[in-house]
């Protein structure tokens, strides 16, 4: 495939023989440097969080009181799951035929339980927030916490 500019500085993408890229396509589509550059933050993004993911998950597991034989384990999952999971996706999404199209209740589902599954990670820290801030916060003696002056219902 060549790739170049035209006289607009609109990006053309053409196969090698002249033709469309395509099978449904009869002319080469030109894209411009705008949506080029959002698509690149598309994948800078998922980049950035590949990389918060790999630096955070094996000390983040380890508070939660797993070995470091075992936190390898936990890094085994989401491949596997993606091995197993993406197929299945996958067919039951060609096979749907939703007014909405193939892929868009498959997109919403996914997005639904990824909000759902946030909450419910973040409703998990606030207690275990809640729980080392009262336990931290004592009176200047050292024997009581603070519970009633932060009304965290201890």
């Amino acid at each position: 495939m060549e790739a170049g500019a035209d006289s607009s500085g609109r990006l053309e993408i053409m196969s090698n023989d002249g033709g469309a890229v395509g099978p449904s396509q009869a002319t080469a589509r030109p894209i411009s440097l705008v949506r080029l550059i959002f698509a690149c933050m598309v994948a800078g993004g998922v980049q950035y969080g590949w990389a918060l993911q790999l630096s955070l998950l094996t000390p983040y597991v380890q508070t939660l009181g797993l070995s470091h034989a075992l936190s390898s384990i936990i890094w085994l999952c989401g491949p596997v799951a993606g091995f197993v999971v993406q197929p299945l996706v996958g067919l039951w999404s060609d096979r749907c035929r939703s007014r909405f199209g193939k892929r868009r209740p498959f997109i919403f589902v996914g997005c639904l339980s990824i909000c759902i599954a946030d909450f419910l990670r973040i409703l998990g820290m606030h207690s275990a927030i809640q729980k080392s801030i009262v336990a931290s916060i004592t009176v200047l003696d050292g024997t009581q916490p603070l519970c009633t002056a932060l009304d965290f219902g201890c």
